[in-house]
């Protein structure tokens, strides 16, 4: 597919434009809003790329981020239902429990709940070879350890 990075001048960070295909559904409910003339994403639609696209951005970035962050879960959930991605579903649940029981932020049940339908077959957390720790609730191997997704507590 078609990817572009743009470096943002005077700043450490780069704009990576990856093509959704179907899970760009248009402007209007897609979590993409117009600002200032750019189109930009919602938090939520934010966090749905990230956990899709977690190599981007590191599972650590993305973990002290959501710490930080006000999420309306609801919505978070809403671009779940627009994929099939049972590995996206299993990381995601397992990231989510992790944070819930290390950094006590609030995840609604329903949340769970939700990712939990999902659980088919066993994935890695990342696609690298190495020791890992299995989630049999998620199915997930966890090659990365939590002390490196929580690396900034």
């Amino acid at each position: 597919g078609f990817q572009k990075k743009i470096q943002l001048k005077g700043t450490k960070y780069e704009i990576q434009y990856i093509p959704l295909k179907k899970l760009f559904m248009g402007i209007e409910n897609s979590g993409i809003e117009k600002k200032e003339g750019v189109y930009i994403s919602s938090v939520e639609k934010t966090f749905f790329d990230c956990f899709l696209k977690p190599r981007y951005i590191g599972f650590s970035n993305i973990t002290k981020a959501l710490y930080e962050a006000k999420i309306d879960w609801n919505k978070f959930i809403s671009f779940f239902k627009l994929t099939d991605n049972n590995a996206l579903y299993q990381r995601t649940g397992y990231i989510l429990e992790l944070m819930k029981m290390d950094t006590r932020l609030k995840i609604p049940s329903f949340v769970f709940e939700f990712l939990l339908k999902k659980v088919k077959t066993p994935v890695k957390l990342i696609p690298i070879k190495g020791k890992s720790v299995y989630n049999k609730k998620w199915k997930v191997q966890d090659n990365l350890r939590k002390e490196n997704i929580l690396s900034w507590m």
